[in-house]
């Protein structure tokens, strides 16, 4: 349940010894670095996806350096300001400490982005923050997509960098090679290249791009790892759903209780994006993170990696404590590290059942369809049958432009010409038998009457794996219902491609000649007796006053096309019995633009069996968005920050907090552990470390921002006499670590000068 605490600091100090801070130029091609003793480190942010950030302060005073410091911010401003003392838009600026064998430990790698002046009555600060190397990822947008050749599909196809967007799975559409066919690159890396979506052809080639694939085609082909080094072999079976089942809890030890599956991304246009940015947003929508973590090389300089991991409740890595002693011991600075803490644990985001809803599902259907007109024996008179020529229905009624030319199969009851009463009904057709009927007779049906235009391409794919368009055709013998659902009788010519048109607005037909009584359609193979051999239709006569001649007979038009049904794909995540609360409390996302589902009906003509085909179906990768999505909230957040009264490496951004050891306050935020559920526990997703006034201090921020630390305001400056405007060296009192010279506490490695 939701909850909240705070703890204030003892009135002892938990403090320890400062540690020395460093900051110097670094020349990334020399390996090389340059101490810059007039440069205070106030602060420096580490943060899950973005780029670290430190704040720096010039000491401007003239009388602790020979040569002199600048000592005004007039000689550190300018753009063309230069020298050995002042930071450019291009230097590269390390903050360092020592560990125990005098060797660097990096802590901020990065270019100076902000530069600041303020100027007051009495005192001028120049400070400035810097952003980590890592901010170079962000300078170039991503290329053109690579892709592989179409007409070659064999996986050694040639692979051609284009200047095509870069977007995965366009409009539903595969676009990924296959599993099995990536690229590989002369370092031993793998990664999938784009092949095109618009591809027809049987077998399917396409593939649906995966997070596991996007992330590799990123990472390694945008980028070149001058200033940021790749996870690649990391990366193997990381970004994938992993979903508890339903009634256990999940043991990460025991594959028995959970399910790994593949994450197909959806609709995803990169264009434009920093490759970065674009896999930080693809990983957070699934449960993942990414953050950037600076090390130490063996030769002693400072190397920047990306690393990605999970954000959910099923990550394994071992969690951290923090240390309190209880109230009344006697303070030991080895058993406590906390100096002040404020948690909040907050259930108002909190979801712990997910429903994911894709687009309505597709039948392939063929019907047979009505005379969407009034139809009169007149109309076939020699005087009457000139007023259904196109030339004279400018200025003609609906119901007259209507006539034979309009067929329909009426699923809203909008009404058709019924052939057994001669005259207009309104009972729609029975699509019961596509779309499925209510166990229960009493139930409510699982459809309802209303427009279903039809859709120009099939499901169904010829020969060469391209869709088919829709189909026209006519029977002179069929004896079935009107409209329906084809039952497979009568025989059938088809119409061809013109000389009709779709509806627009409901599912049926218009015969588009300028003559109805003239149109022609193909000749049929075999010259069937059933139809006319002269190919043209009668279609005022047939309909008006049909004869017993070939080409007076009544006709039947039967249209094959797609039809969206009520019912939509969906996929689903339940509440599990690790959720901290009973109620399920729902999430609906729409993602009618990336799942979709397809089925040949049995009455299609090209459905050649007498059950439904499911030709495309993705409620599975649905349900593995659901089970992401659930991963992320169904447990309570926990925020707020820890505050540790040195300097610690001991806590990084992405590591999990167990316990507030010594008090033993559990930070978990699950239930069900005492069944075998793994415990879940707030995540840092911000590191601060803080060098000003005289105290050093680490601040850690858990699971959200809220808890954000405050901008540092100033370091050490010069101050005006208050009348004079005459500049003297401050009073403020130098830094704990004191100030050195230009190669004073230098680390005893070769390359530091």
């Amino acid at each position: 349940m939701p909850g909240s605490f705070s703890f204030d600091p003892y009135p002892v100090p938990l403090g320890t010894q400062a540690a020395s801070i460093f900051v110097a130029r670094y020349d990334r091609d020399a390996g090389s670095f340059a101490i810059l003793p007039n440069l205070l480190c106030l602060q420096i942010d580490h943060r899950e996806s973005d780029p670290s950030s430190a704040q720096f302060a010039y000491v401007l005073d003239s009388t602790l350096a020979q040569p002199p410091f600048p000592d005004s911010f007039a000689a550190v401003w300018p753009l063309d300001a230069s020298g050995p003392y002042i930071v450019g838009p291009d230097d590269e600026i390390v903050v360092y400490t020592l560990d125990a064998n005098a060797r660097p430990v990096f802590l901020f790698d990065g270019f100076l982005c902000a530069p600041q002046v303020d100027l007051g009555a009495d005192s001028q600060h120049a400070t400035f923050t810097a952003l980590g190397v890592e901010v170079r990822c962000w300078d170039t947008p991503v290329a053109g997509a690579i892709y592989r050749d179409s007409a070659d599909t064999s996986s050694s196809g040639a692979y051609v960098q284009t200047g095509l967007p870069m977007r995965f799975n366009p409009y539903q559409q595969p676009n990924c090679t296959p599993t099995g066919e990536d690229y590989e690159t002369g370092a031993g890396d793998f990664y999938p290249v784009f092949l095109s979506e618009k591809i027809q052809r049987s077998p399917d080639p396409r593939a649906s791009w995966t997070l596991d694939g996007v992330a590799r085609y990123l990472i390694t082909q945008e980028n070149d790892e001058v200033w940021v080094q790749n996870p690649v072999s990391v990366l193997q079976g990381l970004l994938v759903a992993i979903t508890p089942v339903q009634g256990q809890t999940y043991d990460p030890t025991d594959p028995s209780t959970y399910d790994v599956s593949t994450i197909v991304i959806r609709d995803y246009d990169a264009t434009g994006k920093a490759w970065a940015a674009v896999l930080a947003e693809l990983c957070g929508y699934h449960g993942f993170a990414t953050r950037f973590a600076l090390s130490t090389s063996a030769s002693g300089t400072p190397v920047t990696t990306l690393k990605i991991y999970r954000r959910d409740g099923m990550q394994t890595a071992a969690p951290k404590n923090v240390f309190l002693q209880e109230l009344g011991a006697t303070l030991d600075p080895g058993l406590s590290n906390t100096a002040s803490m404020r948690l909040a644990r907050d259930s108002h985001g909190l979801a712990n059942l997910y429903v994911v809803v894709g687009a309505p599902v597709q039948y392939e259907v063929s019907v047979v369809l009505a005379p969407g007109f009034t139809i009169a024996a007149a109309d076939a008179s020699d005087a009457n049958r000139p007023t259904f020529n196109r030339s004279a229905l400018v200025n003609a009624s609906a119901d007259v432009r209507a006539r034979y030319r309009v067929y329909v199969a009426d699923e809203d009851g909008s009404g058709h010409w019924d052939y057994g009463t001669s005259a207009t009904v309104t009972t729609p057709i029975d699509l019961s038998d596509a779309f499925g009927k209510p166990s229960d007779p009493k139930q409510p049906p699982l459809y309802v009457n209303r427009p279903r235009p039809g859709k120009a391409r099939l499901i169904t794919r010829d020969s060469g794996g391209r869709p088919r368009k829709a189909e026209l055709a006519i029977s002179r013998d069929y004896a079935g219902a009107t409209p329906a659902l084809w039952d497979g009788t009568g025989t059938w010519q088809s119409c061809g491609a013109s000389g009709w048109r779709l509806l627009e607005d409901k599912l049926g037909v218009e015969i588009v000649c300028d003559n109805p009584e003239d149109w022609s359609i193909p000749s049929p193979e075999g010259a069937s007796a059933k139809h006319n051999p002269s190919v043209k239709v009668r279609g005022i006569t047939s309909q008006a006053s049909p004869g017993t001649q070939q080409n007076t007979q009544r006709f039947f038009l039967r249209l094959t096309t797609v039809i969206e049904a009520d019912a939509c794909v969906a996929g689903s995540a339940a509440r599990r019995v690790a959720s901290p609360t009973k109620y399920a409390v729902t999430r609906r996302v729409d993602a009618a633009d990336n799942y979709l589902k397809q089925v040949v009906d049995w009455s299609s003509l090209y459905n050649t069996t007498a059950d439904p085909i499911v030709d495309r179906d993705d409620t599975d990768n649905a349900d593995a968005r659901a089970e992401a999505l659930r991963a992320r909230t169904e447990f309570p957040v926990l925020a707020g920050s820890v505050e540790i009264p040195s300097l610690s490496r001991a806590y990084a951004v992405g590591d999990r907090l167990a316990l507030v050891d010594g008090i033993d306050v559990d930070l978990q935020t699950n239930a069900g552990v005492e069944g075998g559920e793994l415990p879940y526990f707030p995540t840092i997703v911000a590191r601060t470390w803080q060098f000003g006034d005289r105290v050093q201090k680490t601040i850690l921020q858990l699971s959200d921002r809220r808890g954000e630390v405050e901008r540092l305001g100033r370091a050490r400056s010069r101050k005006t006499e208050p009348g004079t405007g005459a500049l003297a060296a401050s009073t403020s009192p130098p830094s704990p670590r004191g100030l050195q010279g230009p190669t004073a506490g230098l680390p005893p490695t070769p390359g530091y000068s």
